[in-house]
């Protein structure tokens, strides 16, 4: 199987990948069974950290490149974008721990544990918008995400009605068509044309959208949207 550190393939280290170990998000259920109640009172769940173990043979002409090699490859994975052929995710995230067998002085099979999160590939979605139209796409990954939206208007705009999932984000003062409005969840931020425009943003929070089918609403007008994300597993 090939692998890939930060795009760069891991047979630049003389390495080949011989097996990978996938595990599961860390998840945190806030939640409270009250005395005398008859069932507990759920609050919420946080997902967190995902966890991989890499298996990888490691060669050298002798055992001074062997060594170089084993160490190269453990620098570049340090904090890394890790990715193997055939996967929809890589994991983006660090090493946790690293061991070596010692096959000679030419080999040694290198055990990198590592812990992140499981991302697909950038992804970008377009879209026209029909008059009173429901826009329904489907995003990767099973998580929710946070995403960079932008919005070319077709007209002014008072108050532009995007709705996501069901959750209202107003913006005001949308009075031109020449102009990009960026809502970005990622950095949050909200930008026209690069100016900031956070003072016209009445919503409370910043847009996210799910692994799976979502929907999206303007109400009025036919704006073109693009999402930008990247997709996220547990």
């Amino acid at each position: 199987m090939n692998m890939t550190v930060n795009g760069t393939s891991i047979s630049t280290f003389d390495a080949v990948l011989l097996s990978v170990d996938y595990g599961y998000s860390t998840v945190t259920t806030y939640s409270d069974w009250l005395r005398g109640a008859h069932q507990p009172l759920f609050f919420e769940q946080t997902v967190q950290y995902t966890t991989a173990q890499y298996s990888i043979l490691v060669e050298g002409d002798d055992l001074g490149d062997l060594e170089a090699n084993c160490s190269n490859l453990y620098a570049a994975m340090q904090k890394s974008l890790v990715k193997v052929e055939g996967c929809d995710w890589g994991i983006d995230g660090w090493v946790t721990s690293a061991d070596d067998e010692r096959i000679n002085h030419m080999a040694r099979i290198v055990t990198v544990s590592f812990q992140g999160v499981k991302v697909a590939d950038r992804e970008t979605l377009s879209h026209t918008m029909a008059m009173g139209e429901t826009w329904t796409f489907t995003a990767k990954g099973n998580q929710e995400v946070p995403c960079v939206i932008t919005i070319s208007p077709d007209m002014g705009y008072l108050e532009m009605d995007l709705t996501i999932n069901g959750v209202s984000y107003p913006i005001k003062n949308i009075m031109s068509t020449d102009i990009a409005i960026v809502i970005d969840s990622e950095k949050g931020t909200i930008t026209a044309d690069g100016d900031n425009k956070i003072e016209d943003y009445e919503a409370w929070s910043f847009p996210v959208i799910k692994g799976g089918s979502n929907t999206l609403y303007i109400g009025s007008g036919t704006p073109t949207i693009s999402i930008a994300y990247n997709g996220r597993w547990m």
